[in-house]
């Protein structure tokens, strides 16, 4: 958990953590979101940490990303202020607007291409060709209540990508352009309230998801 002084201090926290990214080129530099307490930064693997967002207009994090092929620029998503970027490890941020609306659940940038960016929200997928100044919708399901959404790249093939909405689990072979509705045997049948997906860093065929029912 971080705290909002150079120092770890038992008084003051940061609130919830949604979301947790490492620099590929230094595992000592670890950004996490939280819920109310914005994006914060250690430089040395955790004992220290400073806060990046405080004077944003909304601090309440769901989720943030680093672009794989552009570690410095940052990603994240809030409850209700859009997306937050930074292309400049965190120093300076730019609040973006997805079409699917300002509560994004869930972020994900292209292994290969910073400009394509993917954000979930309750009940859409919005995709950006240009790194954020302009969205496109490329997937609406039925609308429910809902926690919590995920939308990730296959970090091998940047033509792959998933969706797990209230529906169920989506897939994408062209980059988040389209997407088609998994049938696999053994899925449960939704809706869903809190819905996740991870692939395997060992093989990107094995996926894992995680359902919630009402």
């Amino acid at each position: 958990i971080a705290t909002r002084t150079a120092s770890f201090d038992a008084t003051t926290w940061s609130g919830r953590v949604w979301g947790i990214a490492v620099d590929p080129r230094n595992p000592n530099v670890v950004y996490i979101g939280t819920d109310g307490g914005g994006v914060w930064k250690t430089t040395n693997g955790g004992t220290n940490w400073v806060p990046l967002t405080d004077s944003q207009a909304n601090i309440n994090i769901r989720d943030l990303a680093l672009a794989p092929s552009a570690p410095d620029t940052i990603i994240a998503a809030t409850a209700g202020g859009g997306i937050l970027k930074s292309t400049d490890d965190g120093a300076t941020w730019t609040p973006l607007h997805p079409t699917s609306g300002d509560y994004v659940y869930s972020v994900a940038v292209h292994p290969t291409n910073a400009s394509i960016v993917l954000a979930g929200g309750c009940t859409q997928i919005s995709r950006s060709a240009d790194g954020g100044n302009t969205w496109s919708i490329t997937l609406t399901v039925p609308s429910n209540y809902c926690l919590l959404r995920q939308v990730v790249f296959d970090a091998t093939n940047g033509s792959i990508a998933y969706a797990a909405m209230g529906d169920g689990l989506h897939r994408s072979a062209d980059g988040g352009l389209t997407w088609s509705l998994v049938a696999g045997s053994g899925l449960p049948s939704g809706p869903f309230s809190w819905v996740t997906v991870a692939i395997a860093p060992s093989s990107p065929n094995i996926l894992y998801l995680a359902l919630k029912g009402y």
